[in-house]
């Protein structure tokens, strides 16, 4: 009697690993495509930590002017008694080239801005890496009339230029206003 082979020895003779081949393709296809998810998702986690550094520089600045705005306002006379409780001798800059702001760096802001931390906040804003600064100028600009109920200019105007950081040193919002006190 002759022996015969099953019938599944000779169909996996002929096979010749083509399911291990389709199997390391799919597997390197879904590979690539968590590597390019975790990227995705990174770079997307980066923006929203810089997104939110910005707005706490831009919020820094603008509390900073905020700040200001509410000690002129509380202030008793003119403008020139707005040195006056913010703890410096000299608060007033004058001679800085128009643009300045643009032109100037962080050593600079150090050297010649008040700093609002130890000024007017009872409590130095919390997550900033360093107090919001500002620099006044008291610039006497011809009074134009226009439609307001008064005329803008004059000796009772001074440009804030107030600098917020955020949590590091590399978010940076410069924010520029006109105070007039009436």
């Amino acid at each position: 009697m002759k022996h015969s082979r099953p019938l599944t020895y000779s169909i996996r003779r002929n096979e010749k690993g083509a399911a291990l081949i389709i199997g390391l393709v799919l597997l390197m296809a879904l590979t690539v495509l968590g590597v390019s998810v975790l990227s995705t998702t990174s770079l997307e986690q980066r923006m929203a930590g810089n997104m939110t550094d910005l707005n706490l520089a831009f919020n820094a600045a603008e509390t900073a002017g905020r700040a200001f705005a509410t000690h002129v306002k509380n202030s008793p006379g003119e403008l020139e008694n707005i040195c006056q409780g913010l703890k410096t001798a000299s608060c007033i800059s004058s001679n800085l080239s128009p643009d300045w702001w643009e032109i100037e760096n962080h050593s600079w802001w150090s050297a010649n801005a008040i700093s609002l931390g130890s000024t007017l906040f009872v409590v130095p804003l919390e997550g900033v890496n360093e107090q919001p600064q500002m620099i006044i100028e008291h610039k006497h600009i011809p009074p134009a009339q226009s439609g307001h109920k008064y005329p803008l200019g004059g000796d009772k105007m001074i440009i804030l230029t107030t600098r917020g950081t955020g949590a590091s040193n590399d978010t940076e919002v410069v924010i520029q206003q006109v105070i007039t006190k009436q």
